[in-house]
């Protein structure tokens, strides 16, 4: 009986021991980010793990990262990214990346095809094109203008102070965003111009660059705005953080009488008449 028990005692502490020595220290532990457990303890599977070149390790296994990836359209893997050529983009380079509007503007692509191919004209205006900021696109022609950069802080007298200018129609006061009489209208900027060029006058003190020849003077296609284009660089261009345009009042080439002109205050759009002999800031429209 004292054989037995003492028996069942031995053999009692004896799966004591073998449980305490025998069971998994890594039974119930989780390791994350690619460390594997080693005495209960998670450390990292990579640690002295030397891989031949080209090859990584992964959970302490050299393994060749561009295996399994293909590169599109001439991309190159390197290090399990494909690097892609000019042009496409993705992980594989499978995406073929359309040109910007400003990038095909550059490379001559004329505005009006971008809008026929789908970009809108709040997209393509304050592009540059032609040497100037896009703020006109005739969508059914696709003609249209382009305005000089505020940036350029142009400024002069009208001149012609108390001259009627013949060929040139006195304007009336014209309401933000017309309608508009002749000599306000969009296009009547370069004929107004024309006009104002031909009766050879000069400003107070007889100097001849009056603000007409110099926007003339930018190239000869270069003329000053009428009320009417005005209105457009307000609403396309300053309106939408385009051009370095001030908050102040610029002048149009639209007569008001013989010794007046129209103008407007681009932060309020207001309108106003503004004297031929006063220096007034002014920015030079261009047809394309």
């Amino acid at each position: 009986m004292k054989i037995n028990l003492l028996r069942s005692i031995s053999w009692s502490f004896f799966l004591v021991l073998c449980f305490s020595a025998c069971q998994d220290p890594c039974e119930n532990v989780v390791c994350l980010n690619g460390e594997i457990c080693l005495d209960g303890t998670c450390v990292n599977a990579c640690e002295g793990v030397s891989c031949p070149s080209g090859e990584i390790c992964v959970n302490g296994e050299c393994v060749d990262p561009c295996a399994d990836l293909t590169c599109l359209n001439g991309g190159t893997c390197v290090d399990g990214t494909c690097e892609c050529p000019p042009g496409f983009s993705g992980p594989d380079c499978s995406v073929e990346e359309l040109p910007t509007i400003q990038s095909q503007l550059d490379d001559g692509v004329p505005p009006f095809m971008s809008f026929s191919e789908g970009i809108s004209l709040d997209r393509l205006y304050g592009k540059v094109y032609e040497g100037g900021l896009i703020f006109y696109l005739n969508t059914m022609d696709g003609s249209g203008l382009v305005a000089s950069d505020g940036a350029l802080n142009l400024t002069g007298e009208w001149g012609c102070a108390n001259i009627d200018i013949p060929d040139l129609v006195n304007v009336p006061i014209t309401t933000f965003g017309g309608p508009y009489a002749e000599g306000a209208m969009i296009g009547d900027g370069k004929t107004n111009t024309d006009s104002i060029l031909a009766a050879q006058c000069t400003t107070f003190y007889g100097d001849p660059n009056i603000i007409a020849q110099k926007c003339r003077d930018l190239g000869e296609e270069w003329s000053l705005p009428s009320l009417g284009e005005l209105d457009l660089i307000i609403e396309n261009l300053h309106n939408n953080g385009y051009g370095n345009y001030k908050d102040d009042t610029y002048v149009s080439s639209s007569e008001f009488n013989d010794t007046n002109i129209l103008s407007r205050n681009f932060q309020f759009a207001s309108i106003g008449g503004a004297s031929k002999v006063v220096i007034h800031n002014f920015c030079a429209v261009k047809a394309f």
